[in-house]
């Protein structure tokens, strides 16, 4: 698998959200950004062909510099849809708030329950909405 172009914050390659779900993702991605810098991408991906998810997210990452490049603020949410298999990868700026208890909670919670109900938008929402909420009590603290 070639690694895509980011155009936008949501890459919705496999085209699993609706316009509105895009819509509103992308609007709480934009808010966070402009409140605390941080910058998030999802990805969604048809296949990976048998790539390691973990292996693809990184390069994808770093490919593209999600984040800022001196605060290591960046996020990424892949979703591989012919394996029903997701992927977090988060900025050095962020491992000690978003750790993998976190994430693995978030998994469970929301994007697993809601993965298998084929509802990707809500699932991608809530998460990122729970991502975004701690991300800005971390900056609110350092301000």
């Amino acid at each position: 698998v070639e690694l895509n172009t980011q155009t936008k914050p949501v890459d919705d390659f496999a085209h699993i959200f609706k316009p509105q779900e895009i819509r509103k993702i992308t609007s709480l991605i934009n808010k966070l950004e402009k409140n605390t810098s941080a910058e998030i991408a999802v990805v969604t991906e048809d296949s990976l062909e048998g790539r390691d998810i973990a292996e693809y997210a990184n390069e994808l990452f770093n490919e593209w510099g999600i984040g800022k490049e001196d605060k290591h603020n960046g996020i990424l949410l892949l979703i591989d849809k012919e394996e029903t298999k997701f992927r977090i990868e988060v900025g050095l700026g962020l491992n000690d708030v978003l750790t993998p208890d976190f994430i693995n909670g978030l998994f469970e919670q929301y994007l697993i329950p809601n993965f298998k109900l084929k509802k990707f938008g809500p699932g991608v929402y809530k998460t990122l909405d729970k991502i975004a909420k701690k991300i800005t009590a971390l900056y609110k603290k350092r301000i």
